[in-house]
């Protein structure tokens, strides 16, 4: 599965929209890094965000609302 910029800001609108909650975006975002393949000239700002997304729902590791926000304007704005 290929993991672009797009699919990463799409997951990220619906949880600051709440179609989805925390533990499907953080769900998601364990087995983009599982099985997926960080789109290419994206690499590295894809891989940091989508594992630090991905322990967001584990105690201590929380990401605030701000922080989501960053990320999904970082994600449309490239």
């Amino acid at each position: 599965m290929q993991i672009t910029q797009k699919q990463v800001a799409n997951q990220l609108q619906a949880f600051l929209d709440r179609r989805i909650n925390l533990h499907v975006l953080a769900k998601w975002c364990k087995d983009a890094m599982m099985e997926g393949e960080f789109e290419e000239a994206h690499f590295d700002q894809l891989r940091e965000a989508v594992s630090r997304i991905g322990l967001a729902d584990v105690e201590g590791f929380g990401l605030s609302r701000t922080d989501f926000t960053n990320y999904l304007n970082a994600f449309k704005n490239s």
